[in-house]
């Protein structure tokens, strides 16, 4: 807002101004000046006598150094004093000018008081009351101003006093708890304030109290429109010296929504994504907590490790997502065995660990673990039941009870890779079996890790052997064929079968060689053979897994086959199910390529996976052999019938059905009354090197106890 103003012209008053200034300004005045006003503009307040009353740094620097710029000095004096002004001259008063002096000088001007505006050489007289009126509607329009933007902020905001009343709100969180009343001025802050939480605010304001100008923050909960409680961040400063204000400062916010997405996050880093469960991390974490408190109470704590027995083939088989299904009933049907202060978490993959506390003995452990096994044996997936059997590893804590302080951390550690060791243990036992870790565990375990290493040369020095067990028609029991079964002639551990070191050689990469080895060896043997029979025997080799996937394993077969002479028709090659569902779309293609050699393909353990006779006739293949642990249960109702369909469905596809694993002569009395074409196990014979085989004899004799040559072969075996 402008006013114009007739000028008058003022000379020689600069002189005047500076001695009157030096008589009545102390340094330490004009020193606090110098701070207050950062304008241009000359501010200068003189008494009805003349003298100067008070001066602003833009004049003083004015006095002393002559006119700059074009800042306006004030006085207060008589108007008949001011010179007249010439009539051309005219000047436009500017208002911030005005404000800035008034507020300067605000206690120091007499309502009887005229100003004399001066710019350089120009001069203007204001009337008081009309400067009083134009400054108060300039200070309404700066408050409206300022109310709109507090109004409006993102943060809102309290003034209260020392004893928490409310003397003034801003409207920008109405829908928090303080502006729930239809006027919260006179109440205190505590309202609304979660009980347990006034203790925190009455906390800061204490502290402001003694601490002016310094902002103190914490959270506390504060009751919301809809009832529940928020979580509001709160700063207070005190700011009782400030005269525009009076009081202490309460800025808040709500941060609930920033206080859950933290949570969640906090939960994702501590949690399994799909099963929920506790993680690693937050498991080692609970481990350390679980030592240190049973150091102290005396009470026992032990780890659960646990693997789930051929989960790869769900995930192959039925899909990732089956596989994610069946993890997650797994880790639900873990979690409703558990008490309430037990952990339960995933390792990743299909690895689980459970940690018990405040056990009394290791008994309660085991007893925990037979559970488990019983558990997921009864499963329900979208609607199916679904048998899952799993190793278990137990490791107790009990060796850590002496522990200090600074090794929990390494002991929770070691408590996880001890279960960890006890489960692969029980897996490489047979799995769905549980043990407990021991020191001769270590001990298998660097033993296990001396033969990974050896096994990759044992091809190379000689120390495989081959051993054949004859696989015999049911019907009349003559042999019909021989498998042949490696093992490793270790020069320090003796024979070692194949289930000890394979998967070592799987693993390392060296199963390559052993199976190269294996395959000539097999078919350097039929060869021998069959020159020495009349009746041409097939020969039966097992193909890995990581073999099968090898893009030039027909051209590797072609040409062994080539370099012994064995006629391909005569070769079977056995492939487990689990193999088969792998990669199903890649087994297709290899047994192809080795079908069109004129090999024949058999599906070996059959059962044990999760594949059904629905696959198999997308595949060429010529033969199931159905898994010992069927054949164990054919002398039972549920068992025989099972076995039945299997054969008979086989049958319809025109395969040929082989029984793995016949050990009584009702087993095998069983088997022929279903039809079964071939069988083998340790009724018929035991596996023995080429040598102590005789080419001529019948199954029957071979399995009699009263063989001399075979009862000694069995004794090395």
């Amino acid at each position: 807002m402008q006013s114009g103003f007739a000028a008058s012209v003022t000379v020689g008053t600069l002189a005047t101004q500076r001695q009157a200034l030096s008589d009545t300004l102390a340094c330490r005045e004009v020193d606090e000046w110098f701070r207050q006003d950062n304008e241009r503009r000359s501010v200068v307040l003189k008494r009805p006598d003349g003298s100067t009353k008070l001066i602003n740094r833009s004049a003083f620097y004015q006095t002393l150094l002559g006119p700059m710029g074009f800042g306006w000095a004030l006085y207060a004096r008589e108007p008949a004093a001011l010179l007249p002004a010439p009539a051309s001259l005219t000047v436009q008063a500017d208002m911030l000018a005005v404000e800035a002096a008034m507020q300067l000088m605000a206690e120091e001007i007499s309502s009887n008081d005229d100003l004399l505006v001066t710019g350089g050489r120009a001069a203007m007289t204001i009337s008081t009351s009309t400067l009083l009126a134009q400054l108060a509607r300039a200070q309404t329009e700066q408050a409206g101003r300022l109310e709109a933007l507090l109004q409006n902020v993102s943060e809102a905001i309290l003034v209260v006093d020392e004893a928490g009343i409310i003397h003034y709100t801003s409207s920008s969180g109405r829908e928090v708890g303080w502006y729930q009343a239809a006027d919260p001025l006179g109440r205190s802050c505590l309202d609304n304030v979660h009980l347990d939480d006034w203790a925190t605010v009455q906390r800061l304001l204490l502290e402001a109290r003694h601490h002016p100008h310094t902002t103190f923050r914490d959270e506390v909960r504060l009751r919301g429109a809809t009832g529940g409680y928020l979580l509001i961040a709160i700063a207070v400063t005190d700011q009782r010296s400030h005269a525009g204000i009076g009081g202490l400062v309460l800025t808040y916010r709500d941060i609930s929504e920033h206080h859950a997405f933290e949570q969640k996050l906090r939960h994702l880093a501590l949690h399994d994504g799909l099963t929920g469960l506790a993680n690693r991390v937050l498991l080692q974490d609970r481990v350390t907590h679980a030592l240190a408190a049973a150091s102290r109470s005396g009470d026992s704590v032990a780890l659960l490790y646990i693997d789930l027995d051929g989960f790869k083939k769900v995930n192959d088989g039925w899909g990732h997502a089956s596989g994610d299904a069946v993890l997650q009933a797994v880790g639900a049907v873990l979690q409703a065995q558990t008490r309430a202060g037990d952990t339960v978490a995933r390792m990743g993959g299909d690895e689980f660990v459970i940690l018990l506390e405040q056990l009394r003995s290791h008994t309660d452990a085991s007893a925990f673990a037979s559970r488990i096994h019983q558990a997921l044996e009864e499963i329900v997936i979208d609607g199916l039941h679904v048998r899952i059997s799993c190793s278990v590893g137990i490791a107790s804590a009990d060796e850590f009870r002496n522990s200090e302080p600074a090794a929990e951390h390494a002991d929770a550690e070691e408590l996880i890779r001890r279960a960890d060791a006890a489960m692969y243990l029980a897996k490489s036992e047979g799995c769905n079996r549980t043990r407990w870790w021991e020191e001769s565990i270590e001990q298998e375990a660097a033993r296990r890790d001396r033969l990974s290493a050896e096994v990759s040369f044992a091809a190379e020095r000689g120390e495989l052997r081959l051993h054949y067990q004859p696989i015999v028609n049911v019907d009349d029991g003559t042999i019909w064929g021989l498998e042949a079964l490696v093992r490793w002639q270790h020069p320090a551990d003796g024979l070692i079968p194949p289930g000890k070191f394979i998967p070592l050689a799987e693993r390392n990469g060296a199963i390559t060689p052993i199976s190269r080895w294996v395959l000539e060896r097999a078919c350097s043997d039929g060869a021998n053979l069959l020159s020495q029979r009349e009746t041409p025997l097939s020969i039966a080799v097992n193909l890995s897994a990581v073999e099968l996937a090898r893009p030039r394993l027909a051209n590797d077969v072609s040409s062994v086959l080539s370099a012994t002479g064995f006629p391909a028709s005569l070769l079977e090659l056995e492939i487990t199910e689990t193999a088969l569902i792998t990669n199903f779309a890649l087994a297709r293609s290899s047994i192809a390529g080795l079908k069109a050699l004129g090999v024949t393909i058999a599906i070996d353990d059959f059962g044990t996976g999760y594949s059904s006779l629905s696959y198999l006739h997308e595949l060429p293949v010529d033969r199931v052999k159905i898994d010992k642990t069927f054949t164990d249960r054919v002398t039972e109702e549920a068992g025989a019938s099972l076995i039945r369909g299997v054969i008979d469905l086989a049958h319809s596809l025109h395969l040929r059905v082989t029984a793995e694993g016949i050990e009584t002569a009702s087993q095998a009395e069983a088997l022929a009354r279903f039809r079964c074409d071939q069988g083998q196990g340790f009724f018929h014979a035991y596996p023995l090197p080429i040598e102590d085989l005789d080419g001529t004899a019948s199954a029957s004799s071979a399995r009699r106890p009263s063989s001399v040559t075979l009862r000694n072969a069995l004794a090395s075996t």
